[in-house]
């Protein structure tokens, strides 16, 4: 015969314990109450009886809150988790190129700034296909422009000058001006300059005033501001100054000999040309200072590398002197922001620089700016070849093609870079270290990555979503029916994380189709949306806006209207 379940009912009364087991008898050391004489008239077996009546009741109660606590807590602990990887992505998306919160549904314009004075918000100091960000700001130059005129340092360029501007943030999310700060006249400060991104930076740097005058100043992400500190220069040489951002200033010049190069044979000029007489004796200096005081931060001094990329200026030859001007001191300089990274060219010098000083080749960072790819034209061959570096200027891997890298991801790291045939259809995925995973056959370049999915754009009028990890064809979509622009067009991506959505801006008027297949007309210049599942390949949804300008920032999709304001969009 089965035991049975000694089940004990507690009943508390002052400090007396009564229990199923409760004999009747007084306790000397318990006082008595009116509830207690009760219970014991009742006689031992009615209280056991309730207490094992209600033990049954109390124990399944207690069950019932204690699951019903679990769940409660695993509730809790679920929004909690949920609400933390929820931040975790838009932190991500935040800082990452295209990266918008949600594009569940076509943008809906939320706010519009109207910039003061007669500033033009797309070019230089404005947006083009990314924009500055300082914490949930969106920071450019407004004011008064004077067209084109004399660098402050000497040099004749066409940047936009301005005669008198303000640096001014905005928040992303609002539309409401943040801070603004007065820089005076003809201002220049560190731009975008990162292939297509916005860039995020927690100081800029700018250089402010007339041309025998000009003066350094540092804004922080907060709106607070240092200087203007005097800029010194160095009258004997002609000298480059960049303001990079993040609280430091490049400097740039060119010592020793302007070569001279013959490009009478040539199949491709300047590439293909060759240097005459001996290798001339000519180096770059590059110098990081703290752009607050002025002080040096590092120097470094890169000799002759053969790059012939910028001596355009230096050409001679049979009929390759007819309208070309004459080199400047110390021949042509280019020094140009690309995301953390400085780079600077000249006649027979490419290089790039970081912020903590290292210098790598000249060419163009890839897989979060971990590697650095340089890719060459072999006139011969009449093909594309590829050289991947480290970091530290460890040589990778060398190969023909070129890397495709998509313009816009979640943010998430991929170990996978794909490198497109020259002059074929062949793809190639390579791990950082160089190591060759897989190859596959098929056209298109990588214009957006969501985790281990990359997309391609094959001709503009098709889409293919491949696994990054193997090259396997996970979907296609035919151009017709994605509904993409069969004309000349630009294409800007943008993803949430799940869904990738193409900005077509018509740079001609066109045709296009809807997700029916039927054939509608696009606006001359306008913009058409086209939003992609980046797993499936599922059209998610079409529209049409006027709207040229689109890039990402802090998270939010923004673009600059047909009237020259900025304005925000939920999605």
């Amino acid at each position: 015969m089965a035991r049975r379940e000694r089940i004990v009912f507690d009943l508390v009364e002052g400090e007396r314990t009564v229990s199923g087991d409760d004999d009747g008898e007084d306790r000397a050391d318990q006082p008595r109450s009116a509830g207690s004489e009760l219970l014991r008239g009742l006689g031992a077996s009615v209280v056991s009886g309730a207490a094992r009546a209600w033990g049954w009741v109390s124990r399944h109660r207690m069950v019932s809150l204690v699951a019903a606590g679990a769940t409660a807590a695993l509730l809790v602990s679920s929004v909690a988790v949920g609400n933390a990887r929820e931040q975790e992505r838009l932190d991500l998306l935040g800082t990452a190129p295209g990266g918008v919160a949600s594009l569940a549904d076509p943008p809906t314009e939320t706010w519009r700034y109207a910039p003061g004075g007669d500033t033009n918000l797309v070019g230089r100091y404005g947006f083009d296909v990314g924009a500055v960000v300082m914490g949930p700001n969106v920071v450019f130059l407004e004011g008064d422009q004077s067209g084109v005129n004399k660098s402050a340092l000497g040099s004749a360029d066409t940047r936009i000058r301005w005669r008198e501007a303000d640096l001014v943030a905005v928040n992303a999310e609002s539309g409401e001006e943040s801070w603004r700060v007065p820089l005076g006249v003809d201002p220049e400060c560190t731009t975008p300059g990162a292939g297509g991104a916005s860039r995020v930076l927690e100081e800029m740097v700018c250089l402010a005033g007339r041309s025998d005058a000009r003066g350094v100043v540092v804004v922080t992400a907060t709106g607070e501001s240092a200087g203007p500190r005097r800029l010194a220069r160095d009258e004997s040489l002609s000298e480059e100054v960049l303001p990079a951002g993040n609280g430091l200033l490049f400097r740039a010049r060119v010592e020793g000999d302007t070569p001279r190069i013959n490009c009478s044979e040539a199949v491709m000029v300047p590439l293909a040309c060759t240097v005459v007489g001996s290798t001339p004796d000519r180096t770059l200096v590059v110098r990081a200072e703290d752009a607050r005081s002025g002080e040096e931060v590092w120097r470094r001094e890169v000799p002759w590398t053969g790059d012939l990329g910028e001596c355009w200026r230096n050409i001679v030859g049979d009929d390759r002197t007819d309208d070309v001007p004459p080199p400047g001191p110390g021949g042509q300089l280019s020094i140009w922001n690309w995301g953390a990274m400085v780079h600077v060219r000249t006649c027979g010098i490419a290089a790039a620089f970081r912020p903590d000083g290292t210098v790598t080749p000249g060419g163009t960072p890839i897989a979060g700016e971990e590697l650095i790819a340089e890719q060459v034209y072999d006139p011969e061959r009449d093909m594309l070849s590829t050289t991947i570096w480290d970091t530290a200027g460890e040589q990778v891997l060398t190969t023909d093609g070129w890397v495709s890298e998509g313009e816009a991801t979640d943010g998430t790291p991929s170990d996978v870079f794909v490198i497109r045939g020259s002059g074929n259809d062949l793809a190639q995925g390579y791990r950082r270290d160089g190591t060759r995973v897989w190859e596959a056959e098929g056209s298109g370049v990588l214009v957006a990555r969501v985790g281990d999915i990359g997309m391609l754009q094959e001709f503009v009028t098709s889409l293919r979503g491949i696994d990054l990890r193997t090259g396997r064809t996970l979907w296609e979509q035919d151009g017709l029916d994605a509904g993409l622009a069969r004309s000349e067009t630009a294409t800007l991506p943008f993803t949430d994380g799940t869904t990738v959505m193409l900005a077509q801006v018509g740079t001609r008027s066109s045709t296009a189709s809807d997700e029916a297949g039927s054939v509608v007309s696009a606006a001359p210049g306008g913009t058409r949306l086209l939003a992609v599942d980046a797993r499936t390949g599922r059209i998610r949804w079409s529209a049409e806006r006027d709207d040229l300008v689109w890039f990402a920032a802090a998270g939010r999709l923004l673009s600059v209207t047909r009237d020259g304001s900025l304005a925000g969009h939920d999605g």
